[in-house]
């Protein structure tokens, strides 16, 4: 049941992602195609190569949190079920005259508990990941998409304002400064 829901989720944001890929008209095809196939080479096509190491970074990063979460969840799934599989069979067993200790049931009961524990401590680390690793997308095709090519042409500098002001006997010199 835990499997279905992550496969439902990963379809689903395939489905975004290629959503996100058709509506794009204003932006550069091969930019946001580029993008797609790794976040951050699009930037990079663009001329943004800052923003290109970054959202490349993040998807390494968040990609390699995912898979690593994802194998350590099923890891403990695993043995979750070993578990309950080994707990389940004690009546039958018991029945059949194998003769059980009680601690060694209340044992495998507890391991069980403990490994269910660890299974829901990995599932949200991973669903961490995996929502670390969707924005990283997500926010690649956006600004891909908004941004523009760059030229390598430097703006023109509006002049910056210089004052001057008396005050009594002196003289007060200024100068402004936009960001």
């Amino acid at each position: 049941m835990r499997q279905r829901w992550f496969r439902r989720l990963v379809c689903s944001t395939v489905i975004v992602v290629l959503v996100g890929i058709a509506v794009p008209v204003m932006a550069e095809k091969e930019s946001v195609v580029r993008s797609v196939l790794l976040p951050g080479s699009g930037q990079a096509h663009q001329g943004h190569y800052a923003k290109a190491a970054i959202f490349a970074g993040a998807a390494i990063i968040s990609g390699t949190g995912l898979f690593l979460s994802q194998v350590h969840y099923n890891q403990s799934v695993m043995r979750y079920n070993d578990l309950y599989g080994i707990y389940v069979q004690y009546p039958s067993d018991l029945q059949s005259g194998t003769v059980i200790r009680f601690s060694e049931i209340q044992q495998t009961y507890n391991d069980m508990q403990a490994a269910w524990d660890t299974s829901e401590d990995r599932k949200t680390w991973r669903n961490v990941f995996l929502f670390a690793f969707l924005a990283t997308y997500v926010v690649n095709l956006v600004d891909v998409v908004i941004s523009e090519r760059e030229t390598g042409e430097k703006p023109i500098e509006e002049p910056s304002s210089v004052g001057f002001e008396m005050r009594g006997e002196d003289v007060l010199v200024y100068k402004s400064f936009r960001f």
